[in-house]
């Protein structure tokens, strides 16, 4: 086996290799790797991504990026994605469990030891969820980054299953998004642009205006060639919001691949706040995705509160909650990180405890009136039962008398009470009871015909 870095003329092989493994997803490609080693420039990012081969035949890729910050004046290396968790190597397709493991340990072993030669300080990665082995699963899927000394600090997204009918899509959206899809239809209309429909007039609109909705430019100039060119491949698309006399007021560009989608960019033109135009894109760009046999669309994180590994602000809830709000289902992503440093995770552990210690909501509604009436209803039905008098009083002897006759008019019934039948027994209940005073409780009956069928098996043994 050999372990190869990524070079150019691995580039088509690797990107080869990803349209296969049932591990990857777009994020895993060559196209990914330079975006992010172009969107943080200040970050100083260099690629480590290698590759495992057995002659010809890649056994996995494995996307890494180096990155430089600052902490309290120190240099601080990090493996990530511009502060966003790696996609875990992707295997190839056809390994055995045993094989998979044994590689997978193998690059963590070399992992590792990169972070030691470089000094870097923490590892963060994911297994993404629009990979073909999330999506569709042939076992329940877990967290096997954990296998390699790392800690579980795993999120959320929200997922659309687009092989649903327009109605059943339509149903899973909440009430008030359906109330702002409807109205904005009447001040809007999307157009989507794909392909050779994306002029460059038409994308230098939406780069210009997400620059006005940011107050700045917010990432260079080359990522924005990459996102046309992709859309340009038809790999993507870009949804415009216009108003009824032509004029833009939003955009938002989509990535497809492996027949999923993911929203990459949005951005509305302000002083147009009132309109709900990010709801009539979404809406029409999920109509669109699955009239090009897109199955699955992520619609994106799910921040529901603080953990020990995550503190979103509201902005952040508050946009989940709305993405949430287009359907679908909550699937969890797995990460997980590792520390390399203790000196760092000392230093995260602390930050990360006042973090939590002042955000979380130690104090939350509850509702005290039923949680008091659910105990007082608890603590009756535990309380020792109180025996029936027919449970315990003596069998009147006309009642056994009956009781007696019925069994011994049915001479199977001792054999088929052996078996477990318990029919028998409710038959000669009903026999003997049509017999006995109207005032003798079916108890001290049924009592009476349960002992003399014990009774009579009893003696049959002792014969």
């Amino acid at each position: 086996m050999e372990i190869v870095p990524l070079t150019p003329e691995y580039r088509s092989a690797w990107d080869n290799f990803c349209l296969t493994s049932p591990d990857a997803w777009f994020w895993h490609t060559t196209a990914w790797i330079d975006f992010n080693l172009a969107y943080r420039p200040e970050l100083q990012q260099k690629s480590l991504s290698f590759l495992y081969k057995e002659g010809d035949r890649i056994l996995a890729v494995v996307p890494l990026l180096l990155g430089c910050d600052q902490r309290d004046g120190k240099p601080y290396r990090f493996f990530s994605f511009c502060g966003i968790p790696i996609p875990a190597p992707a295997l190839a397709e056809g390994l055995s469990a045993a094989r998979r493991m044994k590689l997978m340990e193998s690059i963590f072993e070399l992992i590792e030891g990169l972070a030691q030669e470089l000094e870097v300080a923490h590892s963060h990665f994911r297994i993404v969820p629009l990979s073909p082995a999330c999506l569709k699963p042939k076992y329940a899927i877990y967290n096997d980054l954990l296998r390699y000394r790392y800690l579980d600090c795993s999120s959320a997204t929200q997922m659309i299953d687009l092989r649903l009918n327009e109605q059943e899509l339509w149903a899973g959206v909440r009430r008030d998004h359906q109330r702002n899809i409807v109205k904005a239809r009447e001040a809007l209309r999307i157009q989507i642009h794909s392909g050779d429909r994306l002029t460059e007039a038409k994308f230098d609109e939406y780069r210009l205006m997400h620059a006005r909705a940011a107050g700045r430019v917010t990432r260079p100039a080359e990522t924005f060639r990459m996102m046309r060119d992709w859309i340009r491949s038809g790999d993507g698309f870009i949804a415009e919001a216009c108003l009824a006399d032509g004029k833009s007021v939003g955009f938002e560009t989509f990535h497809g691949y492996k027949g999923s989608g993911y929203s990459m960019s949005a951005c509305n033109e302000p002083g147009y706040g009132r309109l709900p135009i990010r709801h009539l894109v979404q809406w029409e760009s999920i109509l669109w995705m699955k009239t090009q046999g897109l199955e699955f669309y992520e619609v994106g994180p799910q921040h529901f509160g603080f953990s020990i590994c995550d503190f979103p602000d509201q902005k952040k809830r508050d946009i989940s909650l709305f993405k949430s709000g287009f359907g679908g289902v909550t699937v969890p992503v797995l990460q997980a990180e590792r520390f390399h440093s203790r000196l760092h995770w000392d230093q995260e552990h602390r930050r990360r405890t006042d973090l939590f210690t002042s955000g979380y909501s130690w104090e939350i509604s509850a509702n005290a009136e039923q949680a008091r009436s659910l105990l007082q209803l608890l603590e009756e039905t535990g309380k020792p039962h109180a025996p029936k008098p027919e449970e315990t009083e003596l069998i009147p002897e006309s009642v056994r008398t009956l009781a007696a006759e019925a069994v011994h008019a049915n001479p199977d019934a001792v054999q088929r009470y052996r078996n477990g039948s318990t029919k028998v027994v409710a038959f000669l209940v009903g026999t003997t009871m049509q017999r006995v005073s109207k005032d003798v409780a079916p108890q001290f009956v049924r009592r009476a015909i349960e002992e003399l069928l014990a009774q009579s098996i009893a003696a049959e043994k002792q014969s």
